[in-house]
């Protein structure tokens, strides 16, 4: 919660301070959603891809990647929320915003792909952990399928029904 209330500070202080100007405002101003992913993410990736081990007893080389495709993701979070605020306050059409934000949702769809593969496999080595890797597999396996679905939905036109689904709150 403290990293967040200082991004929140920050944020407020170069809005009052009246030195920005329309966009620059308006990305001060998306600057603590945008840094919430790179928190929680952060956060995410102590927990489940820590150095003690975490609920998946995953080797040390495979929550080392973890611990990299988690904060991949959250960071090109991050920049796409962030320039997807800023392509909000130009005078673009609907067509240009699709392309500018078309390799953001592959760099998105890459390391979704890539976490979602090291999740799927999973094998269960006891009796005791079986249902919990069967089920961390198959999100895993969900991810690499929405991995790949969306940008190619993206590619296809449906930048409009993705940005709905995923981006709006």
């Amino acid at each position: 919660i403290l990293p967040y209330l200082g991004l929140l500070a920050v944020s407020a202080s170069m809005s009052s301070s009246g030195v920005l100007g329309f966009r620059g405002l308006t990305m001060v101003q998306a600057l603590p959603d945008a840094g919430l992913f790179v928190i929680a993410a952060n956060w995410l990736s102590a927990h489940f891809f820590g150095p003690s081990g975490g609920p998946l007893g995953l080797a040390d080389h495979e929550r080392a990647k973890g611990r990299r495709y988690l904060r991949g993701l959250s960071w090109t979070l991050a920049i796409g929320a962030l320039f997807i605020q800023l392509i909000s306050t130009g005078d673009n059409g609907g067509i240009s915003a699709t392309v500018l934000v078309f390799p953001v949702e592959c760099i998105l769809g890459l390391f979704l792909y890539r976490l979602g593969r090291l999740l799927a496999g999973l094998k269960g080595a006891d009796k005791a952990t079986v249902y919990r890797d069967r089920t961390v597999s198959v999100v895993g396996r969900i991810a690499m399928v929405v991995a790949v679905v969306g940008p190619v939905l993206a590619a296809g036109g449906f930048f409009f029904l993705i940005l709905t689904l995923c981006l709006e709150p």
